[in-house]
């Protein structure tokens, strides 16, 4: 019977080459196992404009924030509508 693993998450401060393949081996190793992956995550520190997520979405890895306030949010994304406080 196969189980199911809803995430695996690898938390770092930035997306390299080496965490990329650290999360693809874990999943492998699970898979071989008879696990399921439902998803696969990076989560980082910290938002940072030069990040292709992108090419993470082509790997099948979504990229997640660990920390961002109301202020970060105004700086780093376009916003279309008025937010209220």
């Amino acid at each position: 019977m196969e189980k199911i693993i809803r995430t695996i998450c690898l938390f770092a401060d930035e997306i390299t080459a080496q965490g990329i393949e650290k999360l693809e081996k874990i999943s492998q190793v699970l898979q071989g196992n008879d696990f399921s992956i439902q998803t696969k995550r990076i989560c980082l520190s910290g938002y940072n404009a030069s990040i292709k997520d992108q090419e993470l979405l082509e790997k099948g890895i979504l990229l997640g924030l660990g920390e961002q306030t109301f202020q970060g949010l105004k700086e780093n994304f376009a916003v279309n509508a008025t937010v209220k406080q």
